[in-house]
């Protein structure tokens, strides 16, 4: 009944066409597989609606997990605001499932590294994921040095890759990509590992046997400069012990399984855009590698959301993805929200593709180009709108041109107050139909929780799964150490191979 009298009292928007007025921004939960997209200035008030939907969503469907990419981590403390500020009942419940993932942090670091085996996935595909990260990250490398760059990377990377998959360490895992670089530079260690487990990878035993040993130094450097210039963003101190870590701090099969929410926090490599794209894309695709693993359509498995706030760094290396997680990886259950500033921090080729996304929330934008396709996407021309009456009975209605039409919904844009949006949204995915609605104030979410309370909050929770940086680095470099241990051996008596 409320909802009908809000309709009666407003039935259309008067700012924009065909648009009724609604009081929420949410988006129905059975639309969600189908994409949103989140568009805003800062300071509009997208990120707070944005975190406050997602908590809410999350309330509602307690067996689906999350995972949030943040650069900045404005949506990190938005929700763990909010979260804070729930009835304890729920607060402790939102609480038990979240994993707090501070890129950078001094003290602790979330381990995650390529290699384990914990991931449930086939070796050889963790191996494949880790060179197309690499491929993807280095474009330039691959396409315009194909013999220093894409065959080092895909050739060499693949071979070293598959022998560090093998090689076990003091903890029954396998060697990390930390070590990938001290095989390549360290002849004598290369020789033993392929002596003592080459036979557990004999494409890469021949591989280095047969023709790397067979070139000469000189050659060496050249064919393995693409790879080890690559493999130079892994010793990036941020990043370096949650990679090189012999664990990850939890495993993705385990992570979906409980439901759990992981809050990646950014903000500390923000002016570090190749380390950050580095680790977002990296995690990123070990999250795809689990959810690849979804027989379609099982109804066994819950919905999977996947947020990327304001991340351009790693929006640049999503192109292709950006469609298939519409099409191929919708029928796995995932659900993505993509979240930006400006039309103008997608790639060219991403920026029409993102309007695929069945739903769509706009907040004020600041750039005119924006604002312009945005107002082209959301709203069809109508052909009968009148710009101007004709004075008397014998002169015509001037009708306005669609770029007129579109000018004027792009100024509305500009001027939309903050908390107010305008939305495109799809009840369900089977039922195919749009509506376009205009919000003139964004869902309360109740904030009684201090941002000392969030810091709190963020420190017992990266001690919960976190691994001090100093332990990981010493585990580490304990196995480096012995490395180089060999290399003086190696002067005195070289294993004989094969």
């Amino acid at each position: 009944m409320t909802s009908l009298i809000w309709d009666l009292l407003f039935p259309t928007s008067r700012k924009f066409p065909n648009t009724k007025s609604a009081r929420t921004e949410d988006i129905p939960a059975d639309a969600w597989r189908l994409g949103q997209l989140w568009l805003g200035r800062p300071g509009s008030g997208k990120t707070w609606a944005l975190a406050r939907a997602a908590v809410d969503h999350l309330i509602k469907h307690p067996n689906e997990a999350m995972v949030s990419f943040d650069a900045n981590q404005s949506f990190t403390d938005a929700f763990l605001t909010i979260v804070l500020s729930k009835p304890k009942e729920i607060r402790d419940a939102l609480i038990k499932r979240i994993i707090y993932d501070e890129i950078g942090h001094p003290v602790y670091t979330i381990t995650m590294p390529d290699l384990h085996e914990a991931y449930k996935v086939p070796m050889e595909k963790q191996v494949k994921r880790s060179i197309q990260n690499f491929k993807a990250l280095n474009p330039e490398l691959v396409t315009e040095t194909p013999v220093m760059g894409g065959i080092s990377i895909k050739q060499y990377g693949t071979e070293l890759f598959r022998l560090l998959s093998v090689i076990p360490n003091e903890h029954g895992s396998t060697w990390q990509l930390t070590e990938a670089k001290h095989l390549l530079v360290n002849d004598f260690l290369l020789n033993r590992m392929l002596h003592d487990y080459g036979g557990l990878a004999p494409t890469a035993k021949w591989f280095f046997e047969k023709k790397f040993k067979n070139l000469k130094d000189d050659e060496k450097d050249k064919r393995t400069l693409g790879l080890t210039s690559v493999l130079d963003d892994i010793e990036a101190p941020e990043i370096r012990p949650r990679i090189g870590y012999h664990r990850p701090s939890f495993a993705m099969p385990q992570f979906i399984e409980e439901a759990k929410i992981w809050l990646i926090n950014g903000h500390n490599i923000n002016d570090q855009e190749s380390t950050l794209a580095f680790e977002f894309v990296r995690l990123k695709s070990i999250i795809m590698n689990e959810i690849a693993k979804r027989t379609p359509n099982n109804p066994n498995d819950y919905p999977f959301t996947m947020i990327f706030d304001e991340v351009p760094a790693i929006l640049n290396f999503m192109g292709d993805e950006i469609s298939s997680f519409g099409t191929y990886f919708r029928s796995r259950q995932l659900q993505p929200v993509v979240v930006a500033q400006m039309l103008s921090q997608f790639p060219d080729d991403l920026r029409e593709q993102i309007f695929g996304y069945a739903s769509v929330v706009c907040f004020s934008l600041l750039p005119f180009q924006s604002r312009f396709q945005v107002a082209q996407e959301l709203f069809p021309y109508i052909s009968d709108t009148i710009k101007a009456q004709g004075k008397t009975g014998m002169q015509q209605d001037i009708y306005e041109q669609d770029r007129g039409q579109y000018l004027q919904i792009a100024n509305e844009i500009y001027n939309l107050k903050h908390r107010e949006c305008i939305v495109r949204r799809q009840r369900s995915e089977k039922e195919s139909n749009n509506e376009l609605v205009w919000v003139a104030k964004t869902k309360e979410a109740p904030a009684t929780a201090t941002m000392q309370d969030v810091q709190h909050l963020k420190g017992e929770l990266i001690q919960k799964y976190g691994v001090r940086v100093d332990e990981a680095n010493a585990s580490i470099n304990r196995r480096i150490k012995e490395n180089k241990k060999g290399v003086s051996e190696a002067k005195i008596e070289p294993p004989k191979v094969g």
